[in-house]
């Protein structure tokens, strides 16, 4: 068996839970973190979804997971590359553009994802930078802390 190539090496070897689980730590943190009007909507729409499915966040993390480290791979190759001390700060630093990739990935994959998750991506879409773009640092270091352990 061939051994899997950069991030996609979190789908094996029973890596996957735990990237899985730490993701969807960044994304209840990430939504703890909101602030205002968006903030409250944010967090009463997840709680929603929540209570239908208590897991929903892991199962969603699960399914998209093998695109988003197939997004993000080319990102954690030039991290690899660079003079970055942490894949956190490396991804801080092309912000703009990791956020339009996965915002693009959320638009490619949204009909894929449950009614109650598509709906909450309709409603905060066009928010996704001011959202994401402060979890990447989180998002970094749990990728590197899964790919080192």
């Amino acid at each position: 068996m061939e051994t899997p190539q950069g991030l996609n090496a979190l789908l094996h070897n029973g890596r996957r839970p735990g990237i899985v689980d730490a993701l969807a730590g960044v994304v209840d943190q990430t939504v703890a973190d909101q602030s205002g009007l968006t903030g409250m909507a944010l967090r009463s729409a997840i709680a929603g979804v929540k209570k239908v499915d208590a897991r929903i966040l892991h199962k969603g993390i699960n399914t998209v997971l093998p695109q988003l480290l197939e997004q993000l791979n080319p990102r954690w190759e030039d991290y690899k590359n660079s003079d970055h001390a942490a894949f956190g700060e490396y991804l801080a630093q092309h912000e703009d553009d990791v956020v339009t990739e996965l915002v693009s990935l959320g638009d490619n994959l949204r009909d894929s994802m449950p009614a109650g998750v598509q709906k909450i991506y309709a409603t905060f879409r066009s928010k996704a930078a001011k959202i994401v773009g402060p979890a990447l640092p989180r998002i970094g270091e749990v990728v590197e802390k899964q790919m080192e352990g």
